[in-house]
């Protein structure tokens, strides 16, 4: 199943500086034993602009995924 492109549609958005940039984050936490070891590792993902939803910067878009439902969406729905 090829669905990365579909996954990033729903991070990615276009900005002034770049027509596909992630919005994504991730935190990365290592955790130590008592000795000092790493005993594990923990990974956060998160979304970086939750506000770009309701609006966004001029000259910038908004998440790739609303135009990707609009293209294929007949007209009479989109207007």
């Amino acid at each position: 199943l090829e669905a990365g492109l579909l996954l990033e549609a729903f991070g990615n958005a276009r900005t002034v500086r770049n027509s596909n940039s992630s919005r994504f984050g991730k935190w990365q936490t290592l955790h130590f034993s008592a000795s000092g070891r790493v005993a594990g590792c923990s990974i956060a993902h998160f979304l970086l602009e939750t506000s770009r939803v309701s609006s966004h910067p001029a000259g910038e878009r908004n998440y790739h995924i609303f135009y990707y439902m609009l293209a294929g969406m007949p007209e009479p729905l989109r207007s």
